[in-house]
């Protein structure tokens, strides 16, 4: 019997503050995060999906339901954003006893991951769970080894603690949903309650251990706000040159350098420059004596003249008037206006923390980060974001402001 893939696609996502796009449907080149994850599912094989969802993702979901021939896709949408194991004791009817393969619909990975995944379970094996070797010590949960089965998992060790070098990803196979799902009641009341899922699973783990899939494609997961760029380099990775030798809204003085995607409504204005890897969305305009470099920007997007977007992600609608926007993320109709300016690198080149609106202040380790500012903000002339800026949505900040840190829930005015 063929499993069915539980996508599970419901949570709130409160890390992802100060976005207000839901996760799943955040744009990757145009299409939803939750399509990719959709469409990869399919390309390894599977052709029974259902999805856990929620009020914002539910209704586009089900619409892919008629558009994709020969696949079934049924959706069932998680009330309050309770957590896997609740997302899937709410399915658990649905599922019986049938074989299930959990994926997660925020990761970003290759379709060979699936594929992979799709081979191994016609051996029919009892559990079967996906890792990814890494040398990097990551705030993740950890697989215990024993004679090539995995037999645990150690969330977020210690260096010194780390069972092995291969971390977890949520794509877990379980040939019988209901005996995984039985076992949830047992730590519903426990004060680790966030981890029931990964209880329960870890008793499966003891008894049979499980088969080890060891995944070495790219992977990230769009966990907080700059994890953003993580997916769309991943997406970036994988662009070709389109460029329609017939598209006149391309000005022949424009320098189109490297692998970019350029929708054929877009509109590329003279002495722009645009290097590879980027994606150029619908109806973009991009003016004159621009650079994009590494960058992606969304549909109806505007990059004024004289503006610079370097590894940064644009999202849709958002315009830009002669500004410098560096390793940053700009959610929806975010207006830039003239001289503004998102720095990326402290003067003492240490790595850049970020504080984010639940409290959390932790080191990114990246030694170059700019702002993250959320849909409807509107900056003045000459602003000046400091690296690892914060900014929440439906705000206004006076011209001339320098901004650092945490900026949300009062207008700037």
């Amino acid at each position: 019997m063929q499993p069915v893939v539980v996508i599970l696609a419901g949570g709130a996502g409160t890390r992802f503050a100060p976005f207000v796009t839901n996760k799943t449907m955040w744009p990757i080149g145009g299409t939803p995060l939750i399509k990719h994850t959709i469409d990869a599912v399919i390309q390894g094989g599977f052709r029974s999906i259902l999805v856990v969802t929620n009020a914002s993702n539910d209704s586009y979901i089900r619409s892919l339901a008629t558009t994709i021939d020969g696949v079934r896709i049924e959706t069932h949408v998680q009330a309050e954003p309770k957590g896997m194991d609740d997302a899937l004791i709410q399915v658990k009817d649905i599922l019986g006893r049938q074989p299930i393969f959990v994926v997660n619909g925020i990761d970003m990975v290759d379709a060979a991951l699936f594929k992979q995944v799709f081979d191994a379970i016609q051996s029919s094996p009892h559990l079967l769970v996906c890792g990814r070797h890494t040398e990097e010590h990551l705030p993740v949960g950890y697989y215990v080894l024993k004679d090539n089965k995995v037999i645990a998992t150690v969330e977020k060790p210690t260096l010194s603690e780390k069972p092995s070098d291969i971390i977890r990803l949520v794509a877990d196979y379980f040939q019988d949903a209901s005996e995984f799902i039985s076992l949830f009641e047992q730590f519903s009341n426990t004060p680790e309650k966030d981890s029931t899922y990964e209880q329960a699973q870890t008793v499966l783990l003891q008894k049979y251990g499980a088969d080890l899939i060891t995944y070495t494609g790219l992977w990230s997961k769009l966990k907080y706000p700059h994890y953003v760029l993580d997916v769309m380099n991943i997406y970036l990775h994988g662009v070709r040159v389109f460029k329609d030798s017939q598209n006149t809204n391309i000005h022949p003085t424009a320098v189109i350098d490297g692998a970019v995607y350029i929708d054929p409504t877009a509109k590329i204005e003279a002495y722009a420059v645009i290097k590879g890897p980027s994606y150029i969305g619908r109806n973009v305009i991009v003016g004159n004596h621009t650079l994009i470099r590494q960058s992606m920007i969304e549909e109806g997007s505007t990059i004024g003249f004289g503006s610079e977007v370097a590894r940064s992600y644009v999202g849709p609608g958002c315009s830009l008037h002669h500004t410098f926007v560096g390793d940053s993320v700009l959610e929806s109709k975010v207006n830039m206006s003239w001289g503004t300016v998102t720095a990326n690198l402290r003067l003492d080149s240490k790595t850049i923390r970020i504080s984010l609106p639940n409290g959390t202040i932790f080191d990114t380790l990246r030694n170059k980060l700019g702002a993250c500012i959320a849909a409807n903000a509107f900056l003045g002339v000459g602003v000046s974001t400091m690296p690892g800026t914060i900014v929440g949505s439906n705000i206004n900040i006076a011209p001339h402001t320098v901004v650092k840190g945490l900026l949300v829930g009062t207008d700037n005015k």
